[in-house]
This record gives structure tokens, sequence and C-alpha cells, in this order.
């Protein structure tokens, strides 16, 4: 099988996918597109790719999601199946860990303040928060759910789920669909976010539905930005209408990787103003393993590809995830 990776890995990352690969599969890399490639790595390829691959099966997109441009241009070749990677679900579960734990300790404020020689945050008339014996909904009970789901269960919490299609033992692990989610919402004192972003999911927590959740409650989101609704967020924690939020995706991101990187606020709203947010320049997956492991992933679906096997990961472009 002929493969085509349009970002070609660098030094060890390459010799880890290539070390991995099945031997019937030949890699080519670059914006050159042979003509005679059975798969395509890349996230948003352009029209002219897919139509100079004349015997194009596949489509890899290297990381989670599906980008807007990629999903429009594919809709128009359904017969080219579109697969994820789903390497990055372990560092973005421990980074929903992070922020619930920080937030839920108001460790942030109490960092910046005690940095000072300030022991005022040992006095707080405003305690933290406990989980043991809280209930934590998981909105998006999938990879990277189930795995935020079992360390919270650890930590005696009661754990439920929500996702789209419900599998066969979800009903035994407290997992509900969509539309019971208003239904949850008052008696979640924990709300974990990691439902893939589509048109379906966009603006999915609102004003009415922090409306619904407790008051000491907290929201944390490693989805993307635009499922929850960005003033309906910055509103709830300016009135003190929650406890706290994390939050490792955002609204507004650098246009380049220049200068913008250092002076872009994440929202028109002044979240940086709060403190009972805890904000994270989108790094969920920024462990030092990231690219072996995204070469590991993609060798397994390249062999699976080649040898005929189901492929992990397959992406509904109707749904858009």
């Amino acid at each position: 099988m002929k493969v085509h990776i349009a970002l070609e890995p660098e030094g060890k990352n390459k010799k880890i996918l290539l070390g991995h690969l099945n031997p019937g599969i030949s890699c080519t890399y670059g914006k050159q597109i042979p003509e005679d490639i059975e798969a395509l790595v890349c996230g948003v390829p352009t029209e002219e790719m897919i139509k100079t691959s004349k015997k194009l099966k596949y489509l890899f997109i290297p990381y989670a999601g599906l980008p807007k441009k990629t999903k429009d241009l594919m809709m128009n070749y359904p017969d080219i199946e579109v697969y994820n990677l789903h390497h990055n679900a372990a560092p973005t579960a421990e980074m929903a860990l992070s922020l619930l734990l920080c937030i839920s300790r108001k460790m942030n404020s109490i960092d910046a303040k005690f940095r000072k020689g300030d022991w005022s945050p040992r006095y707080d008339v405003v305690p933290s928060l406990l989980l043991e014996g809280k209930n934590a909904l998981i909105i998006g009970y999938g990879r990277i759910g189930k795995r935020v789901g079992s360390v919270l269960s650890a930590l005696a919490m009661n754990v439920f789920g929500i996702r789209k299609n419900l599998g066969n033992g979800d009903f035994a692990e407290n997992v509900f669909q969509l539309d019971k989610l208003h239904e949850l919402l008052p008696k979640s004192n924990v709300v974990i976010v990691t439902i893939p972003f589509s048109e379906e999911t966009t603006d999915l927590i609102g004003e009415k539905e922090f409306g619904l959740m407790p008051k000491n409650s907290i929201i944390v989101n490693v989805s993307r930005g635009p499922v929850v609704n960005e003033k309906a967020l910055y509103e709830a924690l300016k009135n003190n209408r929650i406890y706290g939020a994390g939050s490792d995706v955002w609204y507004i991101y650098p246009k380049s990787n220049g200068t913008d990187i250092r002076n872009t606020f994440p929202s028109k709203y002044p979240f940086h103003e709060l403190e009972n947010v805890v904000m994270s320049p989108h790094r969920g997956g920024r462990v030092h393993e990231m690219e072996s492991d995204r070469m590991t992933h993609l060798a397994h679906s390249l062999n699976a590809a080649c040898e005929g096997r189901e492929i992990p990961n397959r992406v509904d472009i109707l749904a858009g995830y």
C-alpha cells in the first residue's frame, strides 16, 4: 500500500513510524502528491490533493477532530474513508483532571498570593470543594471521558456519562444519551466536557444549562471552546453562579506562530481577570511522548488498512466527528 504523509515526521519520530509499519507499506512525503497513493495523511487537505490521488481510499487526520474545511471538502468525496488518531486521549484526560483538581482547591489564586508571602488563603471564608461523594457528569463518555471517569470513581465520586450512541455495556455504567442532559445537570457537582465538537454540540452548554447546575458546581472543558457558550460561561463565573471552571480550549487563537502567540487573549471577555477560572492554552496533548505516540497510532491504523482489518476511529463526515 502506498501512503503519502503531507508533513514529513522529523528524526526519531520518522524512525518510530517506519519501525512499526507493515513491510508492505511504502511512504512518500511533502507537498507533491503522487497519483497512485491509496492513503493520505493530512489534517486539512486541498481539493487538488484529493483530485491528484486517483486511487485514494483513505484520509487519515493525524489528530482528533474534523476541521471544518476538511469536512466541507470530503462531503464531495463520500467514497474516501476518513479516520482520526486518538493518541492524545491519555494526556487530555490528565489535563481535565488537572484543571478540576486545581480549581476545586483554588490553587491558581492561592499560588499567586502565596508567592507574595500572603497566607490569607489559609483562612479564606470560602473553603475549597471536597470531591469525594459528589456527582460528576462527563459529557462525551468516549476514550477521554472514560479515563476521566475511572479516576473520579477512584476518588469516590458518583460518575454519570453522556454519549450520543450507547454501547452494550453503557447502561450498567450509568451512561445516558444526550437528551438526558437537562435531567442530569441539576444533580451534577462537576461537569467535564469531552464531547466532540460539531454543529450539534455548538453552544451545548449555555445560559439555560448553567442555570440548571448547582451553585457550587465546577465545569471543565477539554473538548473545543464553542461547545460551551462563551458569554454564558463568562457571566456564570463573573456572577459566581458556579464555583469555578477550568478550560484548555478557547474562542480566539493566535493567527500565526509569530508575535501573536504572546499577545492574543483567548476570548472577547476578560476571563483573565477572574480568580475562579483556571486557564490553559490548549496544551492538553503536549507531553514528551506526543509525537512518538502519534507515530505509533498512525502506524497501527495504516497497518490495519494494509492488512484489510477494521481501522479504528472512523469519522462520520455528516455528523462531524
